[in-house]
């Protein structure tokens, strides 16, 4: 079966459940995806339109797979126009950060995986990422401000990393126990 045969049986979409912390999960590396295998990748292209399908029910501007419980490296992130009010998701699969600027912002940072928690994380301003599509042909995609962020946020999903572990020990504390007390009971 070649991949466009195996992309044709692919399932309609559906959302799934977004992990929460503490699921250990979360803090687990994430598998490369094997490119060359045509099974692999139509699992992969069904994860991807689930995947795309969570984030916006979500309301979310990126999800990596991990967060859904899958240990592959990939995430889905939302390259929507919004001067012309386009809506579009895309897919960067084993994802590397190729660039990352000097210049770093700091602004508040959400996380599905930490509903209704935000904090000021510093990211680079402007970043570089290769990887691959859903078709499996390389891909490059350059990012600033909002973007970059959602970018460096996604992979540090596949590398076990949540966006609370950038904050200082103080504010992490804080933060966490800010989680813990919106969702307790």
């Amino acid at each position: 079966m070649n991949i466009k045969q195996a992309l044709s049986r692919l399932k309609p979409a559906s959302a799934m459940a977004v992990l929460t912390h503490p699921d250990p999960r979360l803090s687990q590396k994430c598998d490369e995806v094997q490119l060359d295998c045509e099974t692999e990748m139509a699992e992969i292209s069904q994860l991807v339109e689930d995947l795309i399908v969570t984030m916006r029910k979500e309301n979310g501007a990126g999800l990596a797979a991990i967060q859904v419980g899958i240990p592959k490296r990939v995430f889905v992130y939302d390259n929507s126009d919004v001067e012309s009010d386009q809506t579009s998701a895309t897919a960067i699969i084993n994802p590397v950060i190729t660039f990352a600027s000097e210049e770093l912002t700091e602004d508040d940072e959400g996380c599905l995986s930490f509903p209704a928690l935000y904090a000021p994380v510093t990211r680079s301003q402007k970043v570089v990422v290769s990887g691959y599509n859903q078709a499996g042909e390389p891909v490059t995609a350059e990012a600033e401000d909002f973007l970059a962020r959602v970018f460096q946020h996604e992979i540090d999903h596949l590398d076990g990393i949540t966006f609370v572990m950038h904050l200082p020990d103080e504010a992490k504390m804080q933060a966490l126990r800010e989680y813990f007390d919106l969702h307790a009971g």
